[in-house]
């Protein structure tokens, strides 16, 4: 089973637009891995 995965990736776009995508709970399920939102 894996316990911990990390990755880092350079993002183009200034932190408060990268943390409004991160927040918005509709579209989690378009980046984040093994989620589905419904």
């Amino acid at each position: 089973m894996l316990k911990d995965f990390y990755a880092r990736v350079t993002i183009n776009a200034t932190v408060n637009k990268v943390w409004r995508a991160l927040v918005e709970w509709e579209k989690q399920g378009d980046w984040m891995a093994l989620t589905r939102v419904s």
